[in-house]
């Protein structure tokens, strides 16, 4: 039944997937033939609901609610006009801004992409005082993508004389002489003055205004406009992100927004994303955010940076309540490009990167790692391994092949690989149809043999106003993955081994053949010939979506998409013998050794791809909400939505693996062993469902409330216990629009803002509240063995989400023409109700596998600040901004029993606390070990002497005591600045953290451990002649040294050079030759240095042994030009 239930299923999927594609080649032909219709504006009308006597103002948001058209005009153009008379009824739009304008000696023109031009009959004509003295120029206006932009403001500074630009961007102009001041402005951009001097062409690019008060933020299923916000969001745009050249978007997070904690850990190719947080950690569990794009749960990681328009993340649980159950962690909105009416725009970007390694440990080579093994082995009271006459060999290197000095990681490592990234898109379209298309390709090669990462994306996003309501858009995208890795884990195995073996082995004889290294083993020849890994994934990615605006009510309108997301996985992973060798000084020759073993394994796996959220993706996302947007008497803004959202997660997997392949060059389960044969596979079925509201209300732009509940149920809990209702609310005062502030010019933007809300985290493993039994050993029946079941884990029929309530306080500040601003959050948060497991209360003796229970607490506090500013100097336009973030969690509960130590006891201290011996110095002599507590045997001076915590004279496990926090940063901070002047741009960004450790052991911080090499730190020792030296004598086997100490655990504070771009862009003159309307190049770089007090590792490196790939550093050429 299952399998049939299966085929059932996937004959279901390609049937969707078959008629998902088809109307996708109905509507994209429909796109390509549809460029030429009619302008039917002087036909349309609009419904006037009463009598009413309205402003100018209002007249345009009444057109605006009923039609595609969108206005521009100056601010305060009709502030002292008179009101306009409406009659109830239908009445042309036309007719209607005749009657509006025309009085008032106003004119309008309509442009090809929907926009209604107001102006003055004079104000724009072009007038010259002096004929003689005039000077004609010309130019094109363009944003920051390359995208011209029809009807920007082109006026001679102190006069009346101006112009706009055309569909095409272009305009023309004479002024009155070289002195002259050109004010460039356009809706949503920032003006910029321009001094003509002696250029007569003119190619200016317009930054979009982050600060205008009428800029659209996305918000959870929605948009508000920024001063109506009440939520804590940060937003950062296409253009930031692309500052930083990287292949995995999240790595260009890393302090750019207040609030988001981006912790990258390694550098493996495809596998080096960030970790991020939002606020931090605030619960034992899952922290990890949820990730939406374009509405849905997904992974953005592997997004081509080039696609995406704007980033946003909602901190608090009034932004993410209408995400319940998967909001408690923070939500990250991800939104990508859409096409806007106009001529098409073709725009290509090309990048080639160098990557090589930011940081690798200083190891000692063989001189003085057998210097110290010798001192080492003497220390223990045992015979030195090395002779003198080795040691002048090591020294002088008189004798590679016997002794060599070997440097693994020059060894096993390039110095530098290759990052290509090119990316291509087209958007453009009519006023009905509208298209966004991209294609792009990543190509990064690793640091070591046989590590590859190679990305081809493709995305299609295509807009239909099928008529004056109804608006149907298509979403179509994927990308195919292709990763080639070692099989051999490449941290645990390869880096391991570079990180552990002693330089007194060699990688390769001077002949070629590959040596026989540490323990028989070779680290290099086991990642570049003990076999491969390839996988390919194929992503597909679709939303089918519409919008239409009910005409019985005006403001109303429904919304909904229907989403398929699935991903197609196959691994292969082909182990192969190689072979060793070890020279033989009494024959000469090399005696070889055969290892490892022949073996193919292959999966397969469909489902949805990994968002890294935490909670599970779905494969199908069913959506539809009723949203209504209304202003009453121009005072009273009301929005509403009501809405309804179904997720669906089905997946399953295939995996086969046999031994012996009769060829390495037919890597085929055919051709290996039938009798090895091992077959495997699973399935997996999840839903989700939840109901969705939200309200809010605006008085007079002024006083501003908003609520939010979403109704959740999910599977991974029973019946029972399966709802969960997460309400919110939030509210704003915006003191600058009060009268008693109308005094205070320099002020321009004052709000005061406030939330609290409840929010829910189920991410969890399914049916822990049911019966659970799986094989486990066998017993033997009449001579032979039976498979039997054992019960799993007690069942907990109560299990239920954690809750997390969140208090927010914070505050926005502009000043200065809003050329400064400031923003501040105070939030406060605990989290309830979380998982954990009983062992620390029951003893383990019970006789049983007892369930995790919801008794979990912890508080989480911190504030966030950040700072922009922005001005000019002549043609020097400049900006700065900083943000720090201080996020600090406690633990109140997490179920430790009475008889725990105060001193040992988790509650009270932050998650990730760490507890060992204090370390107290070193021993100086042996006076000082005789009147110190016991410590164990073979103590001498120069070893590390521990606090007697609880004073019985004796150094043991009872006297650990807290010695830090290992964990992510609990403050990060950064700040950027840079500028713009006559084409030339640049950008720079220092990035830091504060208040974490880190906890380095074994090979990373003891020497010879597990018989490894030596760290050149370890050469500032201590020994009777040294007696201030940094680190304990010198020993290979080491009971008391190697304890968990405070020792050990080190302060990762630090600062980086994050990231640097300078660019060019090309002038006018340059472009019209080559018939471009945009041509950058520019150079920059990821990771330049770091200042920390940490020795040989990254600070942001994973604790432990130094089993990672290390973090890169990268430097890259680019290219962007726009047709």
């Amino acid at each position: 039944m299952k399998i049939k239930l299966i085929i059932v299923r996937s004959k279901l999927r390609n049937r969707m997937l078959s008629a998902i594609m088809k109307t996708f080649i109905f509507l994209f032909c429909t796109t390509v033939f549809s460029f030429n219709l009619e302008n039917v504006f002087s036909q349309e009308k609009i419904k006037i609901s009463q009598d009413q006597l309205v402003t100018v103002d209002q007249v345009f948001n009444i057109i605006q609610k009923q039609s595609n058209y969108d206005f521009i005009y100056p601010k305060r153009l009709f502030k002292n006009t008179p009101k306009v008379q409406l009659n109830k009824g239908d009445v042309l739009i036309v007719d209607l801004l005749k009657k509006s304008l025309l009085d008032n000696k106003m004119d309008f023109e309509l442009s090809e992409d929907n926009i209604v031009i107001v102006k003055g009959k004079e104000a724009f004509k072009n007038t010259k005082a002096e004929e003689d003295q005039g000077i004609q120029i010309s130019g094109s206006i363009i944003d920051s993508s390359g995208v011209p932009l029809a009807g920007a403001n082109v006026l001679e500074k102190g006069t009346t004389n101006g112009t706009q630009t055309d569909f095409d961007g272009n305009f023309s102009l004479d002024v009155s002489n070289e002195n002259s001041i050109l004010v460039i402005s356009y809706l949503g951009f920032l003006t910029k003055e321009i001094v003509v001097d002696n250029q007569t062409t003119f190619s200016v690019t317009l930054t979009e205004d982050s600060a205008s008060l009428d800029e659209i933020v996305i918000v959870g299923y929605g948009s508000q406009k920024r001063k109506e916000l009440t939520s804590a969001i940060v937003t950062v745009d296409s253009e930031e992100l692309n500052q930083s050249s990287v292949a995995n978007i999240s790595n260009a997070l890393v302090g750019r927004l207040p609030g988001l904690i981006a912790t990258q850990r390694g550098g493996q190719p495809g596998s080096n994303g960030s970790d991020l947080l939002v606020r931090g950690i605030s619960t034992t569990g899952n922290s990890a955010p949820l990730i939406i794009v374009d509405g849905v749960q997904r992974a953005f990681n592997q997004l081509d940076p080039n696609t995406i328009e704007t980033l946003t993340v909602l901190k608090d649980a009034s932004a993410a309540a209408v995400y319940g159950v998967r909001g408690a962690n923070g939500v990250i909105l991800i939104t990508t490009k859409r096409g806007k009416s106009g001529k098409p725009t073709i725009s290509l970007s090309s990048e080639m990167t160098s990557v090589s390694l930011a940081q690798l440990p200083k190891f000692t080579g063989s001189f003085d790692y057998a210097t110290l093994l010798n001192e080492a082995k003497r220390n223990e009271g045992k015979a030195e391994v090395y002779s003198a006459d080795d040691l002048e060999k090591f020294r002088t290197g008189s004798s590679p092949l016997t002794h060599p000095d070997t440097d693994w990681f020059e060894e096993g490592l390039e110095d530098s690989a290759l990052l290509q990234q090119h990316n291509i898109t087209i958007s453009g379209g009519s006023e009905k149809v509208r298209y966004f298309v991209s294609g792009g390709v990543v190509s990064e090669a690793g640091l070591i043999e046989n590590t590859d990462y190679k990305r081809y994306n493709f995305r299609s996003n295509l807009d239909f106003d099928i008529n004056d309501r109804l608006t149907v858009s298509l979403d179509l995208a994927g990308r195919q993955e292709d990763r080639l890795t070692p099989t051999p884990d490449v941290g645990e195995t390869i880096f391991s081994g570079l990180v552990r073996t002693p330089p007194v082995f060699r990688a390769y004889y001077p002949n070629g053949l590959p040596a026989m290294g540490l323990n028989g083993l070779n680290p290099v020849v086991n990642g570049r010939e003990s076999g491969v890994t390839e996988s390919t994934s194929n992503v597909f990615l679709s939303n089918l979506s519409f919008e239409y605006k009910i005409p019985s009510v005006e403001g109303l309108t429904l919304k909904g998409y229907f989403a398929v997301d699935q991903v197609f996985r196959t691994t292969k992973a082909i182990e192969k013998r190689y072979d060793l060798y070890e020279y033989n000084e009494t024959t000469q020759d090399y005696d070889k050794s055969i290892l490892g073993q022949s073996s193919i394994t292959q999966s397969y796996f469909q489902g949805a791809p990994d968002s890294g959220s935490g909670a599970i993706d779905p494969t199908l996302t069913y959506n539809a909400t009723l949203n209504y947007d209304t202003t009453l008497g121009d005072v009273h803004h009301i929005t509403g939505l009501l809405g309804v959202e179904k997720a669906v997660n089905e997946s399953f997997t295939h995996n086969a693996k046999r031994l012996d392949l009769t060829s390495d060059a037919l890597p085929q389960l055919d051709f290996a062993d039938a009798g090895s044969a091992l077959n495997g596979g699973n399935a997996f079925n999840n839903a989700r469902l939840g109901y969705i509201a939200r309200g809010t209300y605006s008085f007079k732009d002024k006083y501003l409330f908003e609520a939010a509940f979403r109704y959740d149920a999910s599977e991974n809990f029973a019946e029972e216990n399966r709802w969960g209702f997460f309400p919110s609310f939030s509210g704003g005062w915006r003191l600058s629009e009060e009268e008693f502030m109308q005094d205070i010019s320099f002020i321009n933007e004052l709000k005061l803002r406030g939330s609290w809300g409840k929010l829910g985290n189920d991410r969890i493993s399914q049916f822990q509240f049911l019966d659970a039994f799986g094989f486990s050993g066998a017993y033997v029946v009449g001579g032979s063995p039976v498979q039997t079941l054992k019960p799993g884990v007690i069942p907990n029929t109560n299990v239920t989400w954690e809750t997390a309530t969140t208090t927010n306080i914070g505050f926005n500040l502009e000043v200065m023409e809003r050329q400064l601003a400031l923003e501040f959050d105070y939030f406060s948060k605990r989290t309830e109700d979380i998982l954990q497991p009983s062992e620390k209360i029951v003893p383990s003796f019970v006789g049983a596998l007892l369930p995790s229970e919801n008794f979990g607490i912890v508080d989480n506090k911190g504030f966030e600040i950040s700072t922009s500013y922005r001005n000019n100097v002549g043609d020097f336009d400049y900006w700065a901004r900083a943000n720090y973030t201080i996020s600090e969690n406690e633990i109140v509960e997490i179920g430790e029993s009475d008889a725990v130590p105060a001193n040992l006891k988790e509650t009270g201290r932050s998650i990730g606390s760490r507890f060992g011996l204090i370390a107290e110095g070193l021993f100086q002599n042996q006076a000082e070990i005789d009147s110190h507590a016991t410590q164990g045997p073979n103590i001498a001076p120069g070893d590390i002497k521990y606090r007697d915590v609880n004073g019985d004279g004796t150094i043991n496990n009872d006297d650990r005591d807290f010695i830090g926090v290992v964990s992510s940063p609990n403050v990060i901070f950064a700040f950027a600045f840079g500028g713009y002047y006559k084409g030339f741009d640049f950008s720079m960004q220092f990035q830091g953290a504060t208040d974490f450790n880190t906890y380095l052991s074994e090979e990373a911080a003891f020497p010879f451990f597990n018989s490894g090499k030596l760290l050149e730190m370890h050469l500032n020792r201590w020994t009777p002649e040294t007696p201030n030296g940094k680190f304990p004598r010198t020993l290979s086997e080491d009971t008391n040294n190697r304890q968990v100490s405070s020792f050990w655990i080190k302060d990762a504070n630090y600062l980086r050079f994050k990231n640097f771009e300078v660019g060019y862009n090309f002038p006018d003159e340059t472009l019209s030759k080559l018939s471009l309307s945009k041509l950058r190049i520019y150079v920059s770089g990821l990771n330049i240095f770091t200042i920390s007090n940490i020795e040989n590792f990254d600070p942001e490196v994973p604790s432990g042994r130094g089993w990672y790939y290390p973090q890169t550093k990268s430097f890259t050429l680019g290219l962007n030009l726009s047709l």
